[in-house]
């Protein structure tokens, strides 16, 4: 199962820098009007639901728990 931080390349223990620069570069990458790719809009949502996620501490925390559930 790929986790929002393996979308975003960081591990649980990245700072809310590190989370932003990730998404920031993913973002710069594969913007749908920037890229080509085909896969690059799926990449982008992607990358955008998980920094919704990551960046904001109530969220990442419930997330967190969620996958310690698992």
């Amino acid at each position: 199962m790929k986790t929002h931080y393996d979308t975003l390349g960081v591990t649980r223990k990245s700072t809310p820098q590190d989370i932003k620069s990730a998404y920031r570069k993913i973002v710069l990458q594969h913007h749908p009007d920037r890229s080509k790719d085909p896969q690059s809009k799926v990449i982008f949502l992607a990358a955008t639901e998980a920094y919704e996620i990551l960046s904001d501490e109530h969220k990442r925390s419930a997330y967190n728990f969620s996958l310690d559930l698992l």
